[in-house]
């Protein structure tokens, strides 16, 4: 009453407390019954695969039972077997005097076990039980208290009763002959023989290695006795044979289900005696290795075995037997082999032994897991893996794993190319290798990006400076791809660099060529709209000033025509380095088109130095140059404006300096002209064409 009921109840309430126990075991009456169910107490069954015990659930607590609050069943044997009966068949389990407080050798104490499942669970076999398992409930039971509670209420009777543990023989027993009755009894699961007779005296006492007797009373009660034992053993023969048909059927059914569970495991198991010969197997034999019951029983388990692996079988299986008797569990290691298939074919396995006793008797359970869909699932996932790998190797960039301390834990053969690596090297190493010094990037979360959200996709490409092993740098287009558990917690990342060394300088050489002039080299117009952008800003905020100068040549065409037009950009070549040679770094020279070019000086405060700065640059550019063989000279009109003196803008600095450009060719050319309000508007451009000034020793 008190296991069934507890049970159920902590089937409802799996996660019962130690206030809710003690109101449950309050309402039992736990500790009103003498010998029985003075304690109640819960096991967590949590214990087996999920690591400490919680601390048994005790009712009623007190100094007695204190101790067994850290007390782990699981790990005492005798516990042990009694919890995983109780849990695989779903019976209440009785163990054998067993360790418990107050419990000596003429005093033992046995614990009546009982499993709790949740409730609504499927229990059709032990592996469900397995899994709907919640705990145990467990009762001790003082056998010697029970005793006493039976003399206390028989004081005058004078009946021996003793007590055994087995179905041993017991005619060693005092007491033994015609005047004694002995009966088998089933308790828990556990066998107990128990003989009735006359006895001189009233004593107790309980041994588990050696027949025990319990004295009850004495007295006229022997007579009464003696004559109910007669009437039962001679005129009711016909309910005794009824109850040994239940018992019969019931035994028969309890061995169906048992065979079921036997028989319903996904492994093989086989029952041999301690030489290693076949009792008996189930079912799932057949499924693994193909052949039934009876072609295995009283064959030699090395018999399935390749005839090379027999003998190491034979040594595990000497060194397991010796080594399980003296040890408690009876459990031998767990070993893999190969068994050979009823059709030859050979069956990858992985096996364990056990020792198991039955009262004097030995016997082995050896039980046998087909390995083969493992090995091929392996086989598959190795070959999964080559693949993935040969793909990353044969791909053009660096892909590479790193776990949660940024740690590389795989890499291609681009990644050691890229990085200047040997093959192999680059595993176990940090990404602080990888990154340069003033990328910043240190973790995990840094390469994914500040937020912590379960990204599926590859972070967008960022731009990051990447370090080779010879400390050279270069840019490098990095996409990153968080790596996580089923349970979204992040393992680690992937990574795929791409080198974009070329990508960039392409980049470069054609923002050069939008922002240059293709013949010469000069900045163009375009750019000269942006640094005059930099220079009219910059001037605005510190009240500076800047010039602008424009430049045309003269008699350019007369040699463009004379000579062709390779003469020509010739000529304009050395126009634009002599302009080069003649300004700043900070100044900007530009070739706006054709023969006309443009000065962007900053810093520019006065006029002199800067109409000084023009006339060097019409010396310069009047020098004679040798350009195929022709001795040729050119010279050149320069119109200057000042910022912020003639204009507020770069439109109307252009337009004054042009103006003023104009007005030193009306001057008579080679002339340096600075703006004047006289100067507006420009005169229309048509200045005559002239001959261009070919020297004496030109051909």
């Amino acid at each position: 009453e008190v296991l069934r009921a507890s049970s159920l109840v902590v089937g409802a309430e799996p996660g019962i407390d130690a206030n809710a126990w003690h109101e449950l075991a309050r309402k039992l009456r736990i500790g009103e019954r003498s010998g029985c169910a003075e304690l109640l107490f819960f096991v967590d069954g949590r214990h087996m695969d999920e690591g400490p015990p919680r601390p048994l659930l005790l009712a009623p607590v007190s100094i007695d039972h204190w101790s067994l609050s850290r007390f782990d069943p699981w790990q005492e044997p005798t516990h042990r077997a009694a919890l995983e009966l109780a849990r695989d068949l779903g019976r209440p389990q009785l163990t054998a005097h067993t360790v418990w407080p107050g419990a000596t050798e003429d005093a033992p104490v046995v614990i009546w076990y009982m499993a709790a499942y949740r409730r609504g669970a499927d229990l059709d076999n032990a592996e469900q039980r397995a899994q709907a398992l919640v705990g145990h409930v467990g009762v001790p039971i003082r056998l010697q208290a029970v005793v006493e509670a039976l003399e206390h209420q028989l004081p005058q009777a004078r009946l021996q009763l003793i007590l055994h543990a087995g179905a041993s023989e017991m005619q060693a027993f005092a007491g033994a002959g015609r005047d004694s009755v002995d009966r088998m009894l089933s308790i828990g699961d556990r066998w107990w023989t128990l003989r009735t007779g006359v006895a001189e005296a009233a004593r107790s006492r309980f041994d588990t290695l050696r027949p025990s007797r319990i004295s009850l009373a004495s007295g006229a009660f022997l007579t009464l006795l003696l004559a109910g034992l007669t009437w039962l053993l001679l005129t009711q023969s016909a309910r005794a044979h009824a109850l040994a048909q239940r018992y019969s059927r019931d035994a028969r059914e309890r061995e169906a289900r048992l065979r079921s569970v036997f028989d319903g495991t996904r492994d093989a198991i086989f029952t041999l005696d301690v030489r290693g010969t076949i009792l008996g197997v189930n079912q799932t034999v057949q499924g693994i290795l193909g052949f039934v019951e009876a072609e295995l029983v009283g064959r030699q388990a090395t018999s399935l075995m390749p005839p090379a692996q027999r003998q190491a079988l034979a040594d595990l299986w000497v060194d397991f037997v010796r080594n399980a008797r003296q040890r408690d569990d009876g459990h031998g290691p767990v070993h893999e082999l190969t068994l050979i298939h009823r059709d030859g074919h050979a069956v990858s396995a992985r096996g364990s032994l056990s020792l198991a006793r039955i009262e004097s008797e030995e016997f082995v359970v050896w039980i046998v897991g087909d390995l083969s869909r493992e090995r091929e699932m392996e086989r598959r996932a190795g070959a999964a893996a080559a693949l993935n790998q040969a793909i990353m190797d044969v791909a053009p960039v660096a892909v590479m794993t790193f776990d949660a301390d940024g740690r590389i834990s795989s890499a291609n053969v681009a990644s050691h190319t890229m990085f200047g690596y040997a093959p192999g090297a680059l595993v176990g190493q940090h990404r602080s290798l990888l990154d340069d010094a003033e990328c910043g990037v240190t973790t995990v979360l840094d390469d994914l990006g500040a937020s912590a959200q379960p990204l599926v996709a590859p972070t967008p490409e960022s731009e990051r400076v990447q370090r080779r092993r010879d400390g050279s740098s270069f840019p490098a287009a990095v996409y990153s791809l968080p790596l996580r558990d089923t349970d979204g917690e992040l393992l680690g990342s992937l990574r795929m660099v791409m080198d974009i060394t070329e990508r960039k300088r392409a980049a470069a050489r054609i923002e050069h060529m939008a922002m240059h002039d293709s013949l010469t080299g000069l900045p163009n117009r375009l750019l000269m709209q942006d640094r005059a952008g930099q220079l009219l800003a910059r001037a605005r905020r510190q009240s500076g000033r800047f010039a602008v100068m424009l430049i045309d040549l003269d008699r350019f065409k007369p040699i463009n025509d004379r000579f062709g037009h390779a003469v020509g950009d010739e000529v304009l070549k050395r126009v634009a380095q002599r302009l080069r040679d003649s300004v700043r770094e900070s100044d900007t020279a530009v070739r706006i088109g054709g023969d006309e070019f443009a000065l962007l000086l900053p810093d520019a405060d006065c006029a002199e130095p800067v109409l000084a700065l023009a006339r060097q640059i019409g010396v310069a550019l009047a020098a004679d140059m040798i350009v195929d063989g022709h001795r040729l000279q050119v010279s050149a009109s320069i119109g200057v404006a000042l910022y912020p003196q003639h204009g507020s803008d770069l439109p109307d600095l252009l337009r004054h300096a042009d103006a003023a450009m104009y007005d030193a060719k009306q001057g008579g050319r080679d002339a340096v002209s600075l703006f004047e309000s006289r100067m507006c508007p420009a005169p229309a451009r048509a200045p005559p064409a002239r001959a261009p000034l070919v020297r004496a020793d030109s051909p």
